[in-house]
């Protein structure tokens, strides 16, 4: 009888000590509901700043008064969302930890494409309202970012992909 009580106790310990560094399927749920709430902040962003661009890229004139503050505020959330990203630590597992390096990247090309973006901007308001071949240049230059950012974001689902597939959690598209 001794020895299974010594058995169990052994099973229990070791049980513990393996749960202890393993990561659970909770842990994966919350720390992807929290950077999925980030990376939503990002596009959230983006969808305040967008009816400021459209008028002139339909060929009418931008409100300087309402499209600086506009891209100052899309600037600061970017950079809020950001941070606060970096400050995040995924589950001490690599699928995790894989699809957090992309976020980071997600980010960092977030930030980059801000400056791209003010220069446009900058180049809008140069021609306002808008002439066909500035409208023509600014909407590819556009569209050149949303390709990058698109791609980056591929990767982050291919890799949350992975992590909800072995964590068996339910992503909502």
């Amino acid at each position: 009888m001794k020895i299974r009580a010594v058995v169990w106790g052994a099973v229990i310990v070791v049980g513990g000590i393996a749960s202890y560094f393993t990561v659970s399927s909770g842990d994966a749920v919350k720390w992807n509901d929290k950077v999925v709430g980030l990376h939503n902040r990002f596009a959230s962003s983006w969808t305040r700043l967008e009816p400021h661009l459209k008028p002139w890229v339909d060929g009418k004139a931008v409100d300087a008064a309402k499209l600086d503050p506009a891209l100052t505020q899309y600037g600061r959330e970017i950079a809020q969302a950001a941070a606060e990203l970096r400050r995040q630590t995924p589950p001490d597992d690599e699928l995790c930890k894989a699809m957090y390096v992309e976020m980071v990247k997600f980010a960092d090309l977030q930030e980059a494409q801000l400056g791209d973006l003010k220069k446009l901007c900058g180049e809008m308001m140069q021609s306002n309202p808008g002439q066909p071949e500035v409208i023509k240049h600014v909407v590819e230059s556009l569209d050149a970012l949303g390709k990058k950012e698109a791609e980056q974001l591929a990767i982050v689902n291919s890799k949350q992909a992975a992590m909800a597939a072995k964590f068996k959690i339910k992503l909502v598209k």
